[in-house]
């Protein structure tokens, strides 16, 4: 698909209408679309008034910049990266839009979980779930959605030294895995593959036999679909570290 012709032949699109190209380019591995369509969606979505939209475009510029920087370490996306995602915080909290806050809460935390800073990830990570419990957003406000927030904070929590949190880990994985709505067919496999993979991650250096249990639930979810783009990106590259 050639997403920036499709919105140069429509331009009545909505800024939610662009932005759900945004995502698609996005998750299909195509960086350049995205980056391209997500500064056109910040402009309609500016026209319309729409804060939550701006501060959720920056997100997925920021997510995109984040796969960038997983498949090459080149720091001035990481930097970017961090610039956008604070942004989008900051106009979400401005905007006054209580619903606006749980996803650049969310998305915040990510970015400083992997920028070391583990302690700050869990209490952000506790404020997007808080605010997506408290004020969740028509277009998010889904069971599966809440519980890979969750899943987020156990991780995090279980790095840290929790070890009750790989318990609550696993019940969500599960929790994922048995969802029927409309995350089930796509989402729930990116985030229940990522999952695995960072528990494969973790116990890389403590038990190497159950990070291999885990790289392989991984694997086979990955491999079992082909729009997993980005998970087969991140796969390599795992396992690329399992081999040396």
């Amino acid at each position: 698909m050639c997403y920036n012709k499709k919105v140069k032949k429509n331009k009545a699109l909505t800024g939610r209408e662009v932005h759900h190209l945004v995502e698609s380019a996005r998750e299909s591995g195509k960086a350049q679309s995205a980056l391209e369509l997500a500064m056109h969606t910040l402009l309609i979505y500016a026209k319309e008034g729409d804060h939550l939209g701006y501060a959720e475009v920056l997100d997925s510029v920021f997510l995109t910049l984040k796969n960038l920087h997983r498949k090459k370490a080149f720091k001035p996306h990481w930097i970017l990266a961090g610039a956008m995602v604070r942004a989008s915080v900051e106009i979400a909290e401005q905007s006054g839009i209580k619903e606006a806050l749980a996803l650049p809460q969310f998305n915040l935390a990510q970015y400083l979980e992997e920028s070391g800073k583990l302690v700050e990830a869990k209490e952000m990570y506790e404020k997007a779930i808080s605010s997506m419990e408290q004020f969740p957003s028509a277009e998010h406000s889904r069971p599966a959605v809440l519980a890979q927030m969750k899943l987020h904070l156990a991780l995090c929590e279980l790095i840290l030294g929790d070890r009750e949190a790989l318990g609550r880990s696993k019940k969500l994985l599960a929790e994922l895995a048995a969802d029927t709505g409309v995350d089930s067919d796509y989402n729930c496999k990116v985030w229940i593959s990522g999952g695995y993979l960072r528990l494969a991650l973790y116990f890389k250096d403590q038990n190497i036999e159950l990070a291999r249990e885990y790289l392989q639930q991984a694997q086979e979810i990955i491999e079992g679909d082909k729009r997993l783009v980005l998970r087969r990106e991140h796969l390599a590259k795992i396992l690329s570290e399992f081999k040396e």
